[in-house]
């Protein structure tokens, strides 16, 4: 796979992972603590940190090499 193509991907998944970020905060700073009421809301927000703790390990991993 061509470079630009690689990088287009790993930007693309920074730029979703950001706004699905964004989408969590936003959504338990408007339901507050009724926001880990919803077990749908609870798999996002999961997602959400999941998503978030492996761009932070790559980018760690990346600097490091």
């Amino acid at each position: 796979m061509p470079k630009y193509v690689e990088k287009g991907i790993e930007y693309g998944n920074y730029t979703f992972s950001i706004i699905f970020l964004i989408e969590a905060v936003i959504k338990i700073i408007a339901f507050g603590g009724r926001y880990f009421t919803d077990n749908w809301n609870i798999f996002d927000f999961m997602l959400v940190i999941a998503t978030t703790f492996g761009m932070v390990t790559s980018m760690i991993s990346d600097s490091l090499i």
